[in-house]
């Protein structure tokens, strides 16, 4: 669910392992970013888009 105070629409999850540890990347939108599509890792590392193209990649490889 979107609202004004929450403008990210969740799109997807990855679930991983990063040398044995289990690890989650979430795929967001945030319209109010200048680089609306993005993830982000459990492990803090994330990457920003201008569009959806690339992010479902991205995500799968990292994790």
């Amino acid at each position: 669910m979107t609202t004004e105070a929450s403008p990210a629409l969740w799109v997807g999850t990855f679930h991983g392992h990063h040398r044995g540890a289990k690890v989650v990347a979430t795929a967001t939108r945030t319209d109010s970013a200048p680089l609306p599509y993005g993830w982000e890792c459990s492990c803090g590392i994330g990457q920003r888009f201008p569009t959806e193209d690339g992010i479902f990649d991205s995500a799968w490889r990292h994790t």
